[in-house]
Protein backbone atom coordinates (compact mmCIF):
# COMPACT_ATOMS: atom_id res chain seq x y z
CA UNK A 1 0.00 0.00 0.00
CA UNK A 2 1.16 3.50 -0.74
CA UNK A 3 0.34 4.83 2.74
CA UNK A 4 2.60 6.32 5.42
CA UNK A 5 2.82 3.81 8.26
CA UNK A 6 2.43 6.50 10.93
CA UNK A 7 -1.19 6.95 9.81
CA UNK A 8 -1.93 3.32 10.71
CA UNK A 9 0.60 2.54 13.45
CA UNK A 10 1.91 4.27 16.55
CA UNK A 11 5.70 3.91 16.65
CA UNK A 12 6.46 3.12 20.31
CA UNK A 13 10.04 1.94 20.71
CA UNK A 14 13.09 1.63 18.48
CA UNK A 15 14.51 -1.89 18.84
CA UNK A 16 17.54 -1.63 16.62
CA UNK A 17 19.24 -0.43 13.50
CA UNK A 18 21.07 -2.23 10.73
CA UNK A 19 22.30 -1.89 7.19
CA UNK A 20 18.78 -1.85 5.79
CA UNK A 21 17.15 0.51 8.27
CA UNK A 22 15.51 0.50 11.69
CA UNK A 23 13.19 -1.86 13.53
CA UNK A 24 10.43 -0.36 15.66
CA UNK A 25 7.88 -1.79 18.03
CA UNK A 26 4.49 -0.44 16.95
CA UNK A 27 0.83 -0.61 17.88
CA UNK A 28 -1.95 -0.68 15.30
CA UNK A 29 -4.02 2.44 15.98
CA UNK A 30 -7.40 0.75 15.41
CA UNK A 31 -6.87 -2.74 16.84
CA UNK A 32 -4.11 -2.15 19.41
CA UNK A 33 -2.22 -5.18 18.08
CA UNK A 34 1.56 -5.05 18.44
CA UNK A 35 3.92 -5.48 15.50
CA UNK A 36 7.54 -4.96 14.59
CA UNK A 37 8.06 -2.65 11.65
CA UNK A 38 11.27 -2.63 9.67
CA UNK A 39 11.57 0.89 8.25
CA UNK A 40 13.90 1.16 5.26
CA UNK A 41 14.99 4.55 3.91
CA UNK A 42 14.47 4.30 0.15
CA UNK A 43 17.10 6.90 -0.76
CA UNK A 44 19.81 5.21 1.32
CA UNK A 45 18.89 1.78 -0.05
CA UNK A 46 19.14 3.05 -3.63
CA UNK A 47 22.62 4.46 -2.96
CA UNK A 48 24.07 1.19 -1.64
CA UNK A 49 25.40 -1.20 -4.27
CA UNK A 50 23.12 -4.21 -4.61
CA UNK A 51 20.77 -3.14 -1.82
CA UNK A 52 17.63 -2.96 -3.93
CA UNK A 53 18.29 -6.53 -5.10
CA UNK A 54 18.77 -7.60 -1.46
CA UNK A 55 15.49 -5.94 -0.45
CA UNK A 56 13.70 -7.65 -3.32
CA UNK A 57 15.11 -11.05 -2.29
CA UNK A 58 14.14 -10.48 1.35
CA UNK A 59 10.56 -9.68 0.35
CA UNK A 60 10.39 -12.74 -1.90
CA UNK A 61 11.54 -14.95 0.99
CA UNK A 62 9.00 -13.44 3.38
CA UNK A 63 6.16 -13.93 0.91
CA UNK A 64 7.05 -17.60 0.31
CA UNK A 65 7.61 -18.65 3.91
CA UNK A 66 4.81 -19.43 6.28
CA UNK A 67 5.93 -21.35 9.32
CA UNK A 68 5.16 -20.97 13.04
CA UNK A 69 8.92 -20.69 13.71
CA UNK A 70 9.53 -17.86 11.23
CA UNK A 71 8.46 -14.26 11.62
CA UNK A 72 5.41 -13.53 9.46
CA UNK A 73 5.26 -10.55 7.12
CA UNK A 74 1.75 -9.09 7.50
CA UNK A 75 1.87 -6.07 5.27
CA UNK A 76 4.15 -3.88 3.17
CA UNK A 77 3.60 -0.12 3.19
CA UNK A 78 5.44 2.62 1.37
CA UNK A 79 5.56 6.38 1.21
CA UNK A 80 7.89 8.74 -0.64
CA UNK A 81 10.66 8.25 1.95
CA UNK A 82 10.37 4.77 3.47
CA UNK A 83 9.42 1.17 2.82
CA UNK A 84 7.75 -0.43 5.86
CA UNK A 85 7.69 -4.18 6.51
CA UNK A 86 5.02 -4.99 9.11
CA UNK A 87 6.01 -8.23 10.87
CA UNK A 88 5.28 -10.29 13.96
CA UNK A 89 6.87 -8.89 17.07
CA UNK A 90 9.19 -11.30 18.87
CA UNK A 91 9.82 -10.73 22.55
CA UNK A 92 12.38 -12.37 24.79
CA UNK A 93 15.65 -11.22 23.24
CA UNK A 94 17.53 -12.15 20.13
CA UNK A 95 18.62 -15.56 18.88
CA UNK A 96 22.33 -14.93 19.55
CA UNK A 97 21.66 -14.22 23.25
CA UNK A 98 19.48 -17.33 23.53
CA UNK A 99 22.11 -19.55 21.93
CA UNK A 100 24.82 -18.11 24.18
CA UNK A 101 22.79 -18.91 27.31
CA UNK A 102 21.30 -22.29 26.43
CA UNK A 103 23.49 -24.05 23.88
CA UNK A 104 26.83 -25.62 24.73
Amino acid sequence: KDVPAHKIFEFVQKYGQGGFGEVWGCNHKETGEQYAIKRIALREAENKAGSTERMHRELQVFVRLENPYIVKLHEVLMDSTYLYLVMDICSGGDLAAYLYLYVD
